[in-house]
């Protein structure tokens, strides 16, 4: 996530007691998951440098990690692409808090 959006989620998350690691880029993020494993990783469709399909295909092959796409693409083809592309679940800004706590209360996120 973006800027000021991903510094308000990374506040939320951390106020319900959650440790929360970010990056800005989809390198980034991959170079952090590769040094710290996550519980769920929350992922932006749009990042400034590769792609977050790219970043889901990814981690999604290296396995274990819950992976949410966080993206302003609702329709049902774009639904579709991410969950293709190895996300477990897919959430449309802007994201509710219930849908956030969803995605971390479910171990297996259901799609």
């Amino acid at each position: 996530m973006i800027g000021n959006l991903r510094e308000m989620t990374c506040a939320l998350l951390q106020s319900r007691g959650c440790t929360v690691m970010t990056a800005a880029d989809g390198k980034s993020a991959l170079a952090l998951a590769a040094r710290r494993r996550s519980d769920v990783a929350f992922v932006d469709i749009d990042l400034p440098d590769i792609s977050g399909y790219v970043v889901a295909r990814t981690l999604a092959r290296q396995g274990g990690i819950p992976l949410v796409a966080v993206t302003g693409y609702g329709q049902p083809d774009d639904v579709r692409r991410a969950l293709a592309a190895g996300f477990d679940l897919h959430l449309k800004k802007p994201v509710r808090l219930d849908e956030l706590e969803r995605a971390l209360g479910e171990p297996d996120p259901v799609r």
